[in-house]
């Protein structure tokens, strides 16, 4: 039977990222702004899918950006060219994402969403991907 190094081959690993409660519609997610810290160690890329559901008309947005730190409780700066925009009023239901590269020495990774109104984020997730490290 062959062997494979986790994470080599098959569906690649998920970390979902809660939504935003109504309680933090004008804010980020969670309080401070950000994700809890995704070890991402061994690995080269991920993507950041970020699915709004109802966003509201005039007033709402929704945003999502990648960072990266050297340790899971270090800073965190934002990965370049790793941000959603925006999605806008005319975005309900629908999906954006966004391909990134990771850091071979900042391999702990958070999300920063922000949404305008309560109803504007429906769901958010980072796929990992290899091939991997080492």
């Amino acid at each position: 039977m062959p062997m494979f190094r986790q994470g080599s081959v098959g569906s690649p690993p998920t970390a979902a990222i809660p939504p935003l409660a109504g309680s933090r519609a004008g804010t980020t997610n969670p309080a401070g702004g950000l994700s809890d810290a995704i070890t991402a160690t061994n690995v080269k890329s991920g993507t950041l899918v970020v699915y709004a559901g109802v966003v509201a008309a005039s007033t709402g947005a929704v945003a999502a950006k990648m960072q990266s730190s050297a340790t899971s409780g270090g800073a965190y700066a934002d990965i370049s060219g790793a941000a959603i925009a925006g999605f806008g009023p005319s975005d309900d239901n629908t999906i954006q994402q966004v391909d990134f590269d990771i850091p071979s020495d900042k391999p702990f990774l958070k999300v920063v969403l922000t949404q305008s109104q309560a109803t504007d984020l429906s769901a958010a997730w980072v796929e990992l991907r290899g091939p991997m490290r080492g």
